[in-house]
């Protein structure tokens, strides 16, 4: 049932990635974009920590559109259990297989959020830390849609994906795996 996923992974066409996770996210953003492009990048360089996909399991240490896309391009979910939730207060994921002592965490980089606010500072002065979208006039909740939208399809065109994302090899306990 993946391999229309892992086909466009191998072929590093993000975009068209994203597109399918949009459908189901049910829009496009830049938490939705970063969290593909975080798991493409662990997926595609470092197979050999987590095997083939069927074997992956993942930890969103963030609580926002970034688990939708990482749910869509590594194949975990909460129904499989092969997804946890551990909000840290940073945007990244954590990927790794059940008996391995390795994990790969790929996290934002502090300079993520200014290079997107460099190319749509619109986007920053619209969306607010913790401002209900409800408070904004239909002019602004289409202006910020619109804004989401460019700024998603310019990161997904992003080439230095390293320059994004901070990715680290971890060793881990094996209890981190008893909870799937």
């Amino acid at each position: 049932p993946r391999v229309d996923i892992e086909t466009l992974l191998g072929r590093k066409q993000y975009k068209a990635l994203l597109l399918k996770t949009a459908q189901m996210h049910n829009h496009i953003c830049p938490g939705l974009t970063y969290g593909v492009l975080a798991t493409a990048l662990a997926m595609q360089n470092y197979k050999e920590i987590f095997g083939d996909y069927q074997q992956v399991s993942a930890t969103v240490l963030s609580n926002s559109c970034f688990i939708d896309g990482v749910q869509m391009i590594s194949g975990t979910t909460l129904g499989n259990k092969k997804l946890q939730v551990d909000p840290q207060g940073k945007i990244g994921v954590r990927l790794s297989r059940n008996a391995s002592d390795k994990a790969i965490q790929v996290t934002l980089q502090d300079n993520a959020k200014d290079i997107l606010s460099e190319e749509f500072p619109e986007y920053f002065s619209l969306k607010q830390p913790h401002q209900d979208i409800n408070s904004l006039s239909t002019k602004e909740k289409t202006k910020l849609r619109e804004t989401k939208l460019a700024a998603a399809m310019k990161l997904v065109e992003y080439e230095n994906l390293e320059n994004l994302f901070r990715i680290e090899i971890l060793e881990i306990k094996q209890n981190y795996h008893e909870l799937n």
